[in-house]
């Protein structure tokens, strides 16, 4: 794995890590690279949507719901949100998976050019996932 830094996507300088700041734990993106070879490459992808609904489209994603008619209650507040992008044969190209945004509020925002605390004692996080599927490699 290969962490890097929110906005640029630099890579700390080696052995710096007693030095980093509560901001940069915020701003660290932790990328995995897996070769998961042509054959399933796309089904590995491709997130559990049973028990989902998809809604209209925003910025490119299709979001996928919990379905609260079939879904136990229970289940509703640790289901991540979906998000999804296919490409022209419906084959899954992009997942995006997030804590849920009605039960996890972001936790982070902008002020003066900087990554602080909102609110809450948790901070959300997602993982998005992009597979290559001509070359079979995962990206995560």
């Amino acid at each position: 794995m290969l962490a890097v830094f929110w906005p640029g996507l630099n890579a700390a300088p080696p052995g710096n890590y007693p030095e980093r700041s509560m901001e940069d734990e915020y701003r660290q993106v932790t990328i995995e690279l897996r070769y998961v070879g042509a054959a399933g490459a796309a089904e590995y992808l491709a997130p559990d949507l049973n028990g989902r609904v998809a809604l209209p489209p925003m910025l490119g994603l299709t979001p996928y719901a919990v379905d609260r008619s079939w879904v136990s209650r229970d289940t509703w507040e640790v289901a991540p949100d979906c998000y999804v992008v296919r490409d022209g044969d419906g084959r899954v190209r992009t997942s995006i998976s997030c804590d849920s945004r009605e039960y996890m509020p972001d936790g982070l925002m902008m002020v003066d050019g900087r990554l602080v605390r909102s609110i809450g004692d948790r901070v959300a996080t997602c993982r998005h996932s992009v597979v290559d599927v001509e070359g079979a490699w995962l990206l995560r």
